[in-house]
């Protein structure tokens, strides 16, 4: 159960700080074309796709919504609210891969190559992350196999802090950078 939990927290601290993240950049009145692009058609993926699977005849009301929610984002000097749940719909599972992906979007290629130096330490960071996933959907899975000793529950809490906090560090430097402000944390 505490492999289910530390992953719980692990997840839900990723909706947390992007929820912070999209705050600060909505405060800040940051113009469309200092957002990264990845990161504004990620944010109107929804609304196009929707388009896309509307019939001809029915588009209409999306086509409003979209030049209401997502215009600005597209308009050059133009400045609008983002809607962070927008921004983690895909995301599933906090994997490497999709951490990866994640703060890709944000401008930081290779999240773990951003917040590590060693090769070996970063191949040891991305295994661990890997690991305690891997193990939380065991045992959520009811794989009567999984399971966790005190030692790796140790482990695994040192790696999500660590992860945590240099992606924190990472994540601000590039919020900050982005508006051209302070750090927002």
């Amino acid at each position: 159960s505490s492999v289910v939990l530390l992953y719980s927290h692990f997840e839900r601290y990723f909706y947390a700080v992007h929820e912070e993240a999209v705050a600060y950049l909505n405060a800040s009145g940051i113009v469309s074309e200092t957002i990264p692009e990845n990161l504004r058609l990620l944010h109107s993926n929804l609304v196009v796709t929707g388009l896309g699977e509307t019939s001809w005849e029915r588009r209409a009301p999306g086509l409003a919504r979209f030049v209401r929610s997502e215009a600005w984002l597209w308009t050059p000097g133009a400045t609008g609210v983002m809607i962070s749940s927008r921004l983690l719909e895909w995301m599933t599972s906090p994997d490497p891969k999709a951490l990866i992906r994640l703060y890709n979007y944000w401008g930081i290629s290779d999240i773990f190559t951003a917040i590590t130096r060693r090769r070996h330490t970063r191949a040891a960071l991305y295994l661990l992350v890997e690991e305690l996933v891997d193990r939380r959907h065991a045992i959520a899975h009811g794989d009567a196999n999984a399971t966790a000793t005190r030692v790796d529950v140790q482990r695994y809490a040192s790696t999500v802090i660590r992860f945590c906090e240099r992606a924190d560090r990472q994540l601000a430097r590039r919020l900050a950078h982005l508006t051209g402000g302070a750090s927002p944390w």
